[in-house]
């Protein structure tokens, strides 16, 4: 009787959505992502993709910064982001396009805040994301650039490039790469999973940007950034294309627990970490339905 090989162990297959939900975290500068975020009732969402791309400048201090609220790109006519361009003056984030130097910018959606109030629209974000990447001339080209998302998603507003700095979160880069620096929004507790219906307030000011890169220079000539912000955000209420979300509140859980314990700030090895985030995903998803201890450990990816 020939002996009998012992069959290696499979690895707990991580269901589509999932994966997909995961994946655009990680990376939302693809735009061809369709996926909600995995949910707790059987319900119809709509999903919609909005993005901001343009050019940012360093200011006369040798600071200058984009900053942004994923949830603001709700509305086309409120503003979604801020930018620095060559005549800012100051030291650190200011939201009000009314300072000097300040650009307000807005979204590509479909709708005004009118629209959003008229047709009970309540949102909540999928995956969002802002990259940067230097254009300076080479022969001027330096500094450093750093970005993250406040732990707490509270507003970065005042933030300095000293302060920005001192959080553990943020990622610094080299000013004098072609290398994009890129900075992703991820949730942090159970309540990113609600919908709001909330708007920003001003047509000149962000109410609040928890999502930031800022450069610093040394030299007095303006470096020249290409940014490209993209949030990936979920609707509900009078909407066309809505389409029934995939229920399952432990694969909810997951996302969390694994964007919890990445961090923001590891953005720059995300990318290249993908598949193993996955399968650690798909290995924390099959301990919590069998309700026993995971071993395993984001930690050992990087």
């Amino acid at each position: 009787m020939r002996p009998t090989r012992p069959r290696a162990r499979k690895s707990p297959a991580l269901p589509k959505h999932l994966r997909e939900y995961l994946t655009t975290l990680v990376n939302p500068y693809d735009m061809s992502a369709d996926i909600g975020v995995p949910d707790k009732l059987n319900r119809k969402t709509a999903k919609r993709t909005y993005f901001i791309r343009g050019t940012m400048k360093s200011g006369t201090n040798g600071f200058g910064y984009v900053a942004l609220d994923p949830k603001a790109f709700l509305s086309n006519d409120r503003v979604a982001m801020v930018h620095s361009n060559g005549a800012f003056t100051g030291n650190s984030i200011s939201l009000n396009s009314a300072a000097t130097g300040v650009i307000a910018d807005y979204s590509n959606s479909e709708f005004s805040a009118a629209s959003v109030a008229a047709n009970g629209i309540a949102a909540r974000v999928i995956s969002a994301g802002i990259r940067v990447v230097n254009r300076t001339p080479a022969l001027t080209k330096g500094g450093v650039a750093i970005g993250l998302m406040e732990p707490d998603q509270n507003s970065l507003s005042g933030e300095t490039f000293a302060s920005l700095g001192s959080y553990p979160s943020g990622r610094a880069l080299s000013g004098d790469t072609s290398k994009w620096l890129h900075a992703e929004w991820s949730p942090t507790t159970p309540a990113d999973f609600d919908f709001e219906d909330v708007v920003n307030s001003s047509t000149t000011e962000l109410d609040t940007a928890p999502l930031a890169i800022a450069i610093e220079t040394e030299t007095t000539d303006p470096q020249l950034y290409y940014y490209e912000a993209v949030v990936h955000i979920e609707l509900i209420g009078k909407l066309s294309g809505m389409s029934r979300n995939v229920v399952d509140p432990a694969g909810q859980g997951v996302a969390l627990q694994i964007m919890s314990e990445l961090g923001n700030g590891l953005s720059d090895k995300w990318i290249t970490k993908v598949e193993g985030i996955l399968n650690v995903a798909a290995g924390m998803l099959d301990a919590t339905r069998k309700g026993v201890e995971f071993a395993g450990s984001i930690a050992a990816l990087f």
